[in-house]
């Protein structure tokens, strides 16, 4: 019993040390196609926030975007619904937003390139379905007659994208 005990043992340390290697081989391929694109990653931990180049115009578009999140999260939790307000300026922030990173994509490697269009198609699609189910309350942002072409197209764009991401 003993014996059989401590074979257990050392088997389930080597098999804890694969798992690391693995791990490890894996983290270190990431930093490597990171630093092929933007070698300036591999460094940034250890820089202050205030050495970033923050004098971009994704700032301005990510800014506003991450307040809309904040915004959502006290407007769910408080379970008040979304108006066409916020819809409108949720399409304007959004398509800023990707617009001001649209030159930078073609410098991604490929993969990252495949993440940025999916993340566009799933955007667009998450957009459109709330513009849809607004045009169905009493503050519709655009009439039902074409809420339901353009959620239709999105519903598309979206299946198209995860096709694609997948």
């Amino acid at each position: 019993e003993g014996d059989r005990g401590e074979i257990r043992s050392r088997r389930t340390a080597r098999s804890a040390q694969g798992a690391q290697g693995a791990q490890g081989a894996q983290s270190a391929a990431f930093e490597r196609v990171d630093a092929s694109y933007n070698p300036d990653w591999l460094g940034i931990e250890e820089r202050s926030m205030g050495s970033l180049a923050w004098t971009h115009p994704q700032t301005v578009w990510a800014v506003l975007a991450t307040a809309v999140y904040a915004f959502d999260m006290v407007r769910i939790l408080a379970l008040v619904p979304p108006t066409a307000v916020e819809a409108a300026a949720v399409g304007v922030i959004y398509f800023g937003l990707y617009g001001s990173r649209w030159q930078d994509v073609p410098k991604l490697a490929p993969h990252y390139q495949v993440s940025f269009y999916a993340s566009l198609g799933w955007t667009y699609y998450a957009w459109a379905s709330l513009v849809h189910g607004l045009a169905y309350g009493p503050a519709p942002l655009i009439p039902a007659s074409l809420a339901e072409p353009l959620h239709a197209a999105a519903c598309w764009i979206y299946l198209a994208t995860c096709a694609y991401f997948y």
